[in-house]
């Protein structure tokens, strides 16, 4: 299989080059860590290269969005890739005004069959089973908190067989702190490989908590967040600078 860069130099080079295509990766960590930072950096990359790119939102508006990964000069109507947005967060707005052709405004969260088909038809339209493309959900841990956990967990289990019969990378996001042990436990299962970020003492870090079919370190390894995330590491993994 081949693999897609992040877009954080350090991190590739963890990762021996990026994610591999068919894959769907959890990314864990507790708010303010940078967690959508990382999904959009990922975003991004993809689209600079031309590649399609799905964002399923349920915490921000495709509009605040597009505001904010303008602020870090990524422009994305400025790229060869199209960015299709998922919106499922301004259903819970009094008003909306209303959507743009790139966005797909899902009625709730309640709806996981909706949710998937929709994700499908989307990927199909990008013709992402043929060429490579990028998957962002941000975050899952909304989707936990409308619908209860076993259609959740059938949720990620049939998205992560789809993605596998694609062209796709792809990324979910799971506030750390919010939810039991045991449905960490179980979507950590289900996924491809973890992600986990933090913040401690002033500092956030970054690990490679399991990753598929990749030799790769376990240490907390230092980021900083500027206009996006960097991170430095040595060309052996076992110092840090």
């Amino acid at each position: 299989m081949e693999k897609e860069k992040t877009g954080i130099e350090g991190l590739d080079r963890v990762l021996h080059g990026g994610l591999f295509r068919k894959t769907l990766i959890m990314v864990l960590g507790p708010p303010g860590c940078g967690k959508s930072t990382f999904c959009r950096q990922f975003l991004y990359e993809g689209l600079s290269e031309g590649e399609p790119a799905i964002l399923v939102t349920t915490n921000e508006s495709p509009s605040r969005i597009k505001e904010s990964m303008m602020e870090k000069h990524w422009d994305v109507s400025n790229v060869r890739g199209h960015l299709t947005f998922v919106d499922g967060y301004s259903w819970r707005l009094p008003e909306t005004n209303g959507s743009s052709p790139d966005t797909i405004v899902m009625e709730n969260l309640k709806s996981l069959n909706e949710l998937n088909l929709v994700i499908k038809e989307a990927m199909a339209k990008a013709n992402m089973d043929k060429q490579p493309g990028r998957l962002v959900i941000d975050s899952l841990s909304d989707i936990l908190l409308f619908s209860d956990e076993d259609s959740v967990f059938k949720f990620v289990q049939l998205l992560s067989a789809h993605i596998k019969g694609s062209m796709v990378s792809a990324l979910f996001v799971v506030e750390d702190g919010l939810h039991t042990p045991q449905q960490i436990s179980t979507l950590e299962y289900i996924a491809d490989g973890v992600i986990e970020m933090k913040v401690e003492k002033s500092r956030r870090y970054l690990r490679i908590k399991r990753m598929v079919n990749t030799a790769h370190p376990l240490q907390w390894i230092p980021y900083d967040i500027k206009d996006g995330i960097s991170m430095r590491v040595s060309d052996k993994f076992d110092g840090i600078h």
